[in-house]
């Protein structure tokens, strides 16, 4: 950005006329879907695992997608952790307990 920053003072020096500098509007990050990863992902672990990571990037990069590597990478990662731990038991409801009983204890002696 400094040559681009240097050129447009240029510019502005030969034209003899203050214009206030614009900002270059920076790239956006591309966000994926849930969906598109895990399709992603479904792609990658079908095929062998010694040609897995970089032949799901080119044929995602042939349909229109550019993914990285390591991006495809931390997806599997993620996709894995999440098949693996089943989800959390739901706490038992109070009326399957039976009504709450305080507990009381004893007083304690006294010295």
């Amino acid at each position: 950005s400094r040559s681009l920053a240097k050129t447009d003072r240029t510019q502005r020096e030969e034209g003899r006329r203050v214009v206030p500098a614009r900002p270059v509007p920076r790239k956006r990050r591309v966000h994926y879907t849930k969906q598109f990863k895990e399709r992603a992902v479904t792609m990658a672990l079908s095929k062998p695992l010694s040609a897995r990571i970089k032949p799901t990037c080119s044929d995602l990069k042939d349909m229109g997608y550019i993914v990285e590597p390591v991006q495809l990478r931390k997806w599997i990662r993620t996709f894995t952790r999440t098949q693996r731990q089943p989800p959390p038991p739901m706490p038992p409801s109070a009326d399957a307990q039976g009504p709450l009983v305080p507990l009381v204890l004893p007083p304690l002696p006294m010295r």
